[in-house]
């Protein structure tokens, strides 16, 4: 009978220390205990967007929609931070400027800013913020508490900050803030 011809594996022309430290390497690399899996109630999924230089986030719960700026009525006898009013198709939302609210600089062009519009069951008004960066989700822990250093009205409505200097507001609270709502009797001279 005929041998087989089989083509044989080329030998390992390593010195075994070499070989014997890649193996303890690859050893290693698998006995690493994997990531701790995220349990999905540990998660925030926010949208980020900026307001001047800063970067901030909000949790999706609160965002009804983001729309581009068209149609901005101003209204007469409002606070500043009350850019005006918008007809969202046939809603009337108010539309609250937060980098003025919160004294952040900046122009007061419209040009590319969005609306994001928050709705809860008592309340839906827009935020006029500068760019919509993106979308991410980040585990509850990894939020940082504010700095004790900010003790402008931004502390109010700040629910920590996230990597990457992510400043993450506090939903719930900006759609319950009394300052939101324009109750003013304008007496005629």
């Amino acid at each position: 009978m005929m041998a087989e011809n089989r083509p044989q594996p080329p030998a390992d022309r390593r010195p075994p220390e070499e070989s014997s430290r890649i193996l303890t390497q690859r050893a290693r690399r698998l006995a690493r205990k994997p990531p701790a899996t995220v349990d999905a109630g540990d998660c925030l999924a926010l949208l980020v967007f900026t307001l001047g230089q800063e970067r901030y986030a909000m949790e999706f719960r609160h965002i009804a929609e983001v729309v581009a700026v068209r149609g901005l009525t101003p209204v007469p006898c409002t606070p500043p931070h009350v850019r005006g009013i918008v007809n969202l198709r046939g809603r009337i939302i108010a539309v609250v400027d937060l980098k003025g609210f919160f004294g952040l600089a900046g122009g007061d062009s419209l040009g590319h800013r969005r609306l994001l519009i928050l709705r809860s069951e008592a309340m839906e008004f827009a935020l006029l913020v500068d760019t919509v960066v993106g979308v991410t989700e980040i585990a509850r822990r990894t939020i940082q508490p504010p700095p004790p250093t900010l003790t402008e009205i931004r502390a109010d409505y700040l629910r920590g900050v996230a990597e990457g200097q992510v400043a993450i507001l506090d939903g719930a609270r900006l759609l319950a803030a009394p300052w939101l709502i324009v109750d003013e009797t304008v007496v005629a001279p």
